[in-house]
C-alpha cells in the first residue's frame, strides 16, 4: 500500500527541488510552479494540517530564492495562500491534535535513553555527537549548527549561559543560563566546535535546515528508534525539559519553558507542542513521559 504521506513528502520535495535548482526559471515559469504546488497538495493531502506543513515548506523556498521584500514574492505567497476559511480549520485541527498527544504521550524509557547517549558520545560521527548536544541542552539544530553562543557560567559546570535564540519573540529573554544533562559544558565547547566545522558558515539559517534538517531527523529516528519510532530532534528537546523537572527540582521549570518557546507562557496547558502539562503530581512534557 502507498504510503500517503511519503507520496505528499515527495512531491513538495520535487516542487522545492525545481524551485531552488532551476536557476533559468522566470517568474512566470514559478508562479506556474506555485500553482501547480497548491492544486497538487489540495489533491492529494486530505489533511488541511498536513497540507498547509508542505505548503509553508514551499514558501520558505520562494523565500530563500526572491528575498523577504521582493514585490514578487508577495505573488507567489498569496498564490500559496489557504482561506481564511481552512485556516482556522488548520488552527482547530492543530488544537484537537493537540490533545490527543497530551492524552497519550509517548514513553520513554530513561535507562533506554542514556544508555544510547553513552554510545553517541563513543560515536565518531559528528551528527551523533550533535544529537547528544541536543538532548544535553533542549536547543534547536540550527541554534547547535549557526546561531546558537554558548559560554560558560562561572562554577557550574553542569550549565551554560546561551543567546542566539532562533523564534524568539521577547528579546528581554537572551541571553539566559539553561542546566545540561549527560554532558558539561567543556564536552558541549567541543561539540559546537566541531559540528560548525562541517557546516557551511555562509549558508544562512533556511538553507541550513533545508539542507542538513532532514538528514539530522533521519539520523535521529535511527538512533533512538529501540526507545522509541517518534523521537525527533524537535522532541529531544521536550524530553530534555522532562529531565530538568524531574532531577533538577532547583530550577524553574515553568521559567525554562518559556525560554525553549522564546516567549512568556500565561496558560501552560496550553501553550503549544511542547506545552507542560502536570496531572496526578506527574511531569508529562508537551507529548512525553519519562518511565525507568
Amino acid at each position: 500500500m502507498t504510503n500517503p504521506m511519503a507520496t505528499i513528502a515527495d512531491s513538495t520535495r520535487g516542487f522545492v527541488e525545481q524551485i531552488m535548482e532551476n536557476k533559468d526559471a522566470t517568474f512566470e515559469d514559478d508562479q506556474m510552479v506555485a500553482q501547480e504546488a497548491m492544486e497538487t497538495l489540495t489533491r492529494i493531502a486530505a489533511n488541511i494540517n498536513s497540507r498547509n506543513q508542505y505548503l509553508s515548506r514551499i514558501r520558505k523556498a520562494f523565500r530563500i530564492k526572491y528575498g523577504e521584500r521582493n514585490e514578487q514574492l508577495r505573488d507567489l505567497l498569496e498564490i500559496l495562500r489557504m482561506d481564511k476559511k481552512l485556516t482556522r480549520a488548520v488552527k482547530e485541527q492543530t488544537k484537537e491534535n493537540l490533545e490527543g498527544r497530551k492524552a497519550q504521550p509517548i514513553e520513554v524509557s530513561k535507562s533506554g535513553f542514556e544508555s544510547i547517549l553513552d554510545d553517541l558520545k563513543d560515536s565518531p560521527n559528528w551528527y551523533d555527537h550533535c544529537l547528544l548536544a541536543l538532548a544535553a541542552t533542549g536547543r534547536r539544530s540550527v541554534e547547535m549548527w549557526k546561531t546558537g553562543i554558548f559560554e560558560p557560567v562561572p562554577n557550574n559546570d553542569m550549565a551554560v549561559r546561551f543567546s542566539g535564540q532562533v523564534k524568539l519573540k521577547d528579546a528581554k529573554m537572551d541571553p539566559y543560563v539553561i542546566p545540561l544533562q549527560f554532558i558539561d559544558f567543556n564536552q558541549l565547547k567541543v561539540i559546537v566546535e566541531e559540528v560548525r566545522s562541517k557546516v557551511n558558515p555562509q549558508l544562512s539559517k533556511a538553507q541550513i535546515q533545508s539542507d542538513i534538517g532532514k538528514q539530522m531527523n533521519n539520523k535521529c529516528k535511527a538512533a533512538f528508534r529501540d526507545v522509541s519510532t517518534k523521537i525527533s530532534p524537535h522532541k529531544l528537546r521536550a524530553i530534555w525539559l522532562a529531565y530538568i523537572a524531574e532531577q533538577a527540582p532547583d530550577w524553574n521549570i515553568l521559567e525554562l519553558a518559556e525560554k525553549l518557546f522564546g516567549h512568556q507562557i500565561t496558560d501552560a496547558d496550553k501553550a503549544g507542542p511542547d506545552a507542560i502539562v502536570i496531572p496526578s503530581g506527574e511531569f508529562y512534557v508537551g507529548v512525553v513521559k519519562l518511565v525507568p
